[in-house]
């Protein structure tokens, strides 16, 4: 995988923050890493998890194995 701004690091985000004086987004993660982005950037961090979320659930049958989850 090609690592770029945009990709988060591997671990798992523990908080994030909006601030309301520049609009960035404040993300904390469990290894104590600490990023900031603009909030178009974090709008796309978003969007490819959610597509990517999205793929997974939809090779998988929820109805035909309910212990998936």
């Amino acid at each position: 995988m090609v690592e770029t701004l945009l990709h988060l690091p591997k671990s798992p985000v523990t908080s994030t923050h909006k601030c309301e004086n520049c609009g960035s987004i404040h993300v904390r993660f469990a290894n104590d890493d600490f990023k900031t982005y603009k909030e178009s950037e974090w709008d796309y961090v978003l969007q490819q998890g959610i597509k990517a979320l999205d793929k997974i659930l939809s090779t998988t049958k929820l109805e035909s194995d309910p212990k998936f989850f």
